[in-house]
């Protein structure tokens, strides 16, 4: 059986961290060991880029200059810090890990909220249904590039 997990970069913490880059990583990794436990495979995904403000809303008030809806490469990473931390703490679980900012974000530019006819966001942190539809193959070949099959 494959689990397949995600977390937010957004939030804050229940408690007061001392050091946030360790102990967010060693509580993914705490996590992610427990659900290996219970499952054959793990397999992390990564948080989504996050566009500025509601991409919708943008989109509506300027169909025609969506360019002005799209949240910088740098910018579109909510929490470094805590990305980082998820992927290391998946890493020293032995989960495989998956990025999905590149599906989502072009190497240079910003990263659109609408590809062809088919908006990439549903709101200011989730995406289209439709797109992750037509992601699901890109997934589905990346967990096998990675030996995260489920099967």
């Amino acid at each position: 059986m494959l689990v397949v997990a995600s977390s937010s970069e957004a939030g804050t913490s229940v408690r007061p961290l001392r050091d946030p880059p360790r102990d967010w990583a060693a509580g993914y990794e705490r996590v992610y060991r427990q659900l290996a436990r219970a499952a054959d495979q793990v397999a992390v995904l990564l948080d989504n880029p996050w566009p500025k403000d509601d991409p919708v809303e943008c989109a509506a008030s300027r169909p025609l200059r969506l360019r002005g809806c799209e949240p910088d490469q740098r910018d579109a990473v909510k929490d470094p810090t805590r990305r980082e931390a998820g992927r290391q703490g998946a890493r020293r679980a032995g989960a495989a890990v998956v990025d999905p900012k590149p599906w989502l974000c072009p190497r240079s530019g910003g990263c659109p909220v609408a590809v062809g006819d088919t908006f990439v966001y549903r709101d200011e942190s989730h995406l289209a249904e439709s797109y992750v539809e037509a992601l699901a193959p890109v997934l589905r070949q990346e967990l096998r590039k990675q030996g995260a099959t489920g099967d």
